[in-house]
């Protein structure tokens, strides 16, 4: 019995180096063999868990920070379609000389003077983030139907849950609002 729950250890040790099943699957295989104590697995589901509480820690704190963010951008837009703006810069966000008319003012508060600007419409200190945010979110709402990619990743990744979590922390499951499916989960609530 002793060679067997050794051996067991030792396979428990290499299920878990090389992360080739969840802690679950690992227990209901092993729950099969009613000999084996739940010690063989104790230290190995408390790692597992230990792990687990890390990531939930971590996400927890990235969506706070996203909520914090979230909020600040909600507070801006209210405040931009609410308010009126006022504009203090008296010199030029390029050129750095008092602003003359005509002057060309930004929400993001930069303000330029015409001849600075040239032919452009976007602020040139805040055109690359602002690109890389449309571009972020344009890759996201792409993704969205990329079905092909999701079934990928999801067959070629170690931790299979983690990649449906992060597609719907992603909100890339969402249904489009009106759209086939989501009037599928209304009805399906209303059933319940």
């Amino acid at each position: 019995y002793q060679r067997r729950v050794h051996g067991v250890c030792q396979a428990v040790a290499y299920v878990q180096q090389h992360k080739l099943l969840s802690p679950v699957e690992l227990v209901k295989l092993l729950a099969k063999n009613r000999d084996l104590k739940f010690n063989v697995v104790k230290d190995y589901l408390c790692d597992a868990l230990q792990a687990m509480m890390r990531t939930i820690e971590e996400d927890r704190v990235q969506i706070t920070l996203h909520r914090e963010s979230c909020s600040r951008v909600d507070a801006d837009l209210a405040e931009m379609q609410t308010s009126a703006m006022l504009f203090q810069l008296n010199k030029c966000s390029q050129c750095h000389a008092p602003l003359e008319l005509p002057a060309i003012h930004f929400f993001c508060k930069h303000s330029y003077h015409h001849r600075c600007l040239g032919e452009t419409e976007e602020c040139p200190i805040c055109a690359s983030e602002l690109r890389r945010v449309f571009s972020r979110k344009q890759d996201l709402e792409g993704s969205m139907t990329d079905h092909a990619r999701f079934l990928a990743q999801l067959q070629a990744s170690e931790d299979r849950v983690g990649v449906v979590a992060n597609y719907f922390g992603r909100c890339i499951f969402n249904a489009p609002h009106g759209g086939p499916m989501s009037s599928d989960l209304e009805e399906g609530s209303d059933s319940d």
